[in-house]
């Protein structure tokens, strides 16, 4: 099948979709039992993320009575587009209203020859071309050898999924080239955050975190893929989902972990708790809902207004999606062309309702009306990578905001004190970790592609399994901040605020300044 896409776009070009029609005729039981279902999911991950060609529709004719018994078994592998593709046809009528007859085979009522006499022809060209087939094959094993360093190659390319574009005329390249140093960045990146989020939960449960937790399982691609496209001059703001981000804007995990358990190591000595962190050019997580996305566009105008060429990113949830201030704000930032890019995370689900029960129009990419958007797969980090890259040189060119929406998953629930499971199945849940987990993903692109070994990123692995415990060990024994520090650092200039009101009348609290401001 490879041969003969490759052949196709040779000789035809690019086109603007593919139709696939499979006849299922003469198909037994006895073929499933042959079924490797290891080869099925590799063959899957190919048709629907390597072909060379866009996929537009899939038929299958002759449909046989074990059908429903075969999807059962590759629907977990399936897309949801892909899916949305596949038509099954036990006559010919709805079949012919779907293709034109003059390009289908002679036995199901088409004038296009019989298949043996397709199936000759394109044999014949498939020998004509054998030096062409020859010469690339070679030319793609110097590549190849060219790129190996000890064995491994040092760098590999992919294909991702489509984009989904709103008021654009193109979008991100879908070919992306992954280096070894990058894949295994983003590796260690994603499987830290992963551990992190762990600890969090074991502390919670341990009743060492008080207050709200809320976790970012799942949706590690999101964030990593975004900070990598991310340059100096940049900044981000984000919801109350915000322990991987703190991580991944420079402050360590001890730093991170010390700050959910209140303790001095903590990024903002232990006052700032799970939703209040900072760093440089990072402008916290923010409790209240969808509160951020206005101050990301303050942030992105002030960058233009100061010239220093940076854009802002704002990331909500789909649950904060029809928050009217998020609606104002898009008119603000496209009256003001100010550089920010709005990042709706949908994780499918706001606080208890799946977004489908929630929001009218789901497409939230488009909700933007005049700002421009992008769809993408919010669980593939070069896609990410990608989109946000395309964004950044969108708005930093004077074009203005551009919307961008990552279709991620969260496997725990909204916050710790929601199982997660009383409106979703714990199948589903197991569905995507088995199926579409973005590092198990990243993991097999980089087994599969030789840029790393299995020892290597188990070393890696077991680095920052030993990095997180110690921080873990750190964040349960180091001590809290005195009470006189309680009430320091509320205000950059300590001669805007003198004294705080105390628990009780008449026993105020010196404010003070003890720390260097953030972000001043």
């Amino acid at each position: 099948m490879t041969m003969c896409l490759d052949l196709w776009v040779k000789l035809e070009g690019n086109a603007k979709g593919h139709i696939m029609l499979m006849d299922m005729h003469g198909m037994h039981v006895g073929h499933m039992t042959k079924m490797n279902m290891a080869a099925v999911k590799k063959h899957m991950f190919y048709v629907q993320d390597a072909l060379p060609i866009r996929l537009k529709q899939l038929h299958f004719i002759n449909v046989v009575p074990f059908m429903n018994w075969l999807m059962s078994l590759v629907r977990p592998l399936l897309h949801k587009e892909v899916e949305e593709m596949i038509n099954m046809h036990v006559g010919q009528d709805k079949l012919h209203k779907d293709i034109p007859i003059e390009c289908l085979p002679n036995e199901v009522g088409g004038t296009a020859g019989s298949v043996q006499e397709l199936h000759d022809s394109f044999k014949e060209k498939l020998y004509a071309n054998s030096e062409w087939f020859k010469a690339t094959e070679s030319q793609n094993l110097k590549t190849l050898s060219s790129q190996q360093q000890n064995g491994f190659a040092s760098e590999a390319t992919f294909e991702t999924r489509a984009f989904k574009l709103h008021n654009l005329e193109e979008g991100p390249s879908t070919k992306v080239t992954l280096t070894k140093e990058d894949a295994l960045k983003y590796y260690g990146q994603m499987y830290t955050i992963r551990r992190m989020e762990t600890a969090a939960g074991n502390l919670y449960k341990e009743k060492v975190i008080r207050g709200f937790c809320h976790l970012y399982s799942g949706q590690e691609a999101c964030a990593v893929g975004m900070r990598a496209a991310m340059r100096p001059e940049d900044s981000c703001i984000t919801a109350y989902r915000c322990h991987g981000w703190t991580y991944l804007m420079g402050v360590s995990p001890v730093g991170v972990l010390a700050e959910l358990t209140g303790r001095s190591s903590g990024c903002a000595r232990g006052k700032g708790g799970s939703m209040h962190m900072y760093g440089k050019n990072f402008y916290g997580g923010n409790g209240i809902v969808g509160a951020q996305v206005p101050l990301g566009v303050g942030i992105g105008f002030a960058a233009k207004y100061n010239g220093t060429k940076g854009a802002c990113i704002a990331l909500y949830g789909d649950g904060a999606a029809n928050q009217g201030q998020l609606f104002e704000v898009y008119n603000m930032a496209k009256l003001w062309n100010a550089p920010c890019i709005f990042v709706c995370e949908n994780n499918g689900y706001g606080m208890g309702t799946s977004a489908e029960r929630a929001s009218a129009n789901t497409n939230y990419y488009t909700r933007g009306d005049f700002v421009p958007g992008i769809w993408v797969d919010g669980m593939d980090v070069l896609a990410v990578r990608e989109a946000t890259r395309f964004a950044l040189e969108h708005t930093s060119s004077g074009k203005g905001p551009i919307l961008m929406e990552t279709a991620t998953y969260r496997y725990s629930g909204h916050s710790m004190s929601d199982p997660g499971t009383s409106y979703r199945s714990r199948d589903e849940i197991a569905e995507v970790r088995q199926t579409r987990d973005p590092i198990t993903s990243l993991r097999e692109k980089i087994l599969t592609t030789e840029l790393a070994t299995v020892e290597e990123l188990k070393e890696i692995e077991g680095k920052i399994r030993a990095e997180v415990d110690s921080a873990t060990k750190v964040a349960k024994t180091d001590k809290e901040i005195s009470v006189d520090e309680l009430t320091a650092d509320i205000y950059a200039n300590p001669e805007n605020l003198t004294s705080v009101r105390s628990t009780v009348p008449h026993a105020e609290l010196q404010h003070k300044r003890l720390g260097q401001a953030v972000n001043m």
